[in-house]
């Protein structure tokens, strides 16, 4: 208010307290700015009511309180919008609002002359630009997490470890044809048995038993450092960086995932009455091409070594020994703590499509406590037995063999040699 006017006496605000009103209708607006700023804006009165626009127009004396009606009933009405909406402005320079929202009120019914309606359409101008800011920020949030969800979904299509091997920081950089050469331990998982069992499932049903054995043992690939390149129906092929321990670890915990499934019903009622799957694991180590592949339609991530076909027959041949897991020579010389695992040497094998033989061990890590405990114990005698075999001591190499199998009759590696 200006010094001069009773309003800040009446309610004894604080000093360097400023106070406005909020007119709401026409004629109270035109009423209360002659009485409050003791002068008429000289605006067309809505009622085009010369007595009225010459009262408004008349010099007010503010030394003497109202002595008319309309005097004391502006009086009231400003007290009252005084009560009802007004803005504070405290010392500490912090800005409080009120806003009194009325129905059918315009900013274009605002005594612009007096400085409140530039502060108030101000003010209104500034909401308005809050509320679309507010409003930007939820739908930049709203793509954002569309945009996030978009990433996850790509990234279980595309391995981001794959990318990273590439040097790709985002799928935006990749290019049809980009590689990179790379040292790797390479995984090829096969789950044996399933021919048979999906003969008499629906593909429902396929999917569903899949899906459950994929659950239980996939996800120790990647808690060992390791991602699955291509899910091939049963199969799995995935690549390890660092030191070959990690290949080994995720391989023996793949074992014990799928005993474990097995032995809680994990993998639903498709066993019943059935033999229970095995799981039959590759490992090689070597320097392989990681790349994407295809055509402008349609793109793969690609591993092409020699590598990878090594680490693919030894899964085929650890069917043929009934074995869990085989690996190359190569990958246990590569082994930072080969202590930590149980090996076997099963022999310099000749693997499909190959010329030369690859030195090929076993992993005893992932077989129940049992089996697995006879065979670590008597790993020397079978050593023994198939070093007589290559050498060409056939007759010492067998009665060797059958020596071993009075002791571990199960062991189908044994049983294999013998009947070669």
């Amino acid at each position: 208010f200006p010094s001069h006017d009773r309003g800040s006496r009446l309610f004894s605000l604080p000093e360097g307290t400023e106070m406005f009103h909020f007119p709401s209708l026409p004629l109270t607006l035109l009423f209360i700015e002659r009485e409050m700023t003791g002068h008429y804006s000289s605006r067309v009165s809505p009622f085009g009511n010369p007595r009225i626009e010459a009262w408004l127009a008349a010099p007010r004396d503010f030394s003497q309180p109202p002595t008319t009606f309309i005097g004391f009933w502006c009086l009231g009405i400003r007290h009252l919008h005084l009560l009802i909406c007004f803005y504070i402005y405290y010392k500490d320079a912090r800005v409080h609002c009120v806003v009194l929202k009325v129905r059918g009120f315009l900013l274009s019914d605002l005594p612009l002359n007096s400085g409140v309606g530039d502060s108030i359409i101000a003010i209104e101008s500034a909401q308005v630009s809050l509320r679309q800011a507010q409003k930007a920020l939820e739908e930049l949030e709203a793509s954002n997490t569309v945009l996030s969800n978009l990433n996850q979904v790509f990234s279980r299509f595309v391995p981001g470890a794959f990318l990273d091997s590439l040097g790709l920081r985002s799928p935006l950089e990749a290019q049809l044809g980009a590689h990179k050469s790379t040292t790797v331990s390479v995984m090829f998982g096969d789950l044996r048995g399933f021919t048979g069992l999906s003969e008499r499932m629906t593909a429902a049903e396929i999917f569903a038993f899949l899906n459950r054995f994929l659950a239980f043992v996939a996800p120790n690939i990647r808690n060992n450092g390791g991602f699955v390149v291509h899910y091939v129906g049963d199969g799995v092929l995935a690549l390890f960086s660092g030191a070959p321990d990690n290949s080994v670890q995720a391989a023996v915990d793949m074992q014990r995932a799928l005993t474990d499934a097995v032995a809680v019903g994990g993998l639903g009622d498709f066993l019943k009455n059935k033999e229970a799957p095995r799981l039959g694991i590759g490992l090689s180590f070597g320097t392989v091409e990681m790349g994407i592949i295809g055509e402008s339609g349609r793109w793969d991530p690609a591993v092409i070594s020699d590598a990878v076909n090594v680490a693919a027959r030894l899964q085929e041949l650890s069917k043929a020994m009934g074995a869990q897991i085989l690996a190359t020579s190569e990958l246990q010389k590569g082994m930072k703590k080969v202590e930590g695992f149980h090996m076997r040497r099963v022999g310099m094998v000749k693997l499909h499509g190959r010329d030369e033989r690859v030195e090929v061990l076993e992993v005893l890590d992932g077989l129940p406590l049992a089996d697995r405990t006879l065979r670590i114990l008597n790993r020397r005698i079978l050593e023994g037995a198939i070093h007589d075999l290559e050498a060409g001591h056939i007759e010492k190499g067998r009665d060797a063999l059958q020596k071993y199998l009075k002791i571990c009759p199960t062991d189908s590696t044994a049983l294999y040699y013998l009947s070669q």
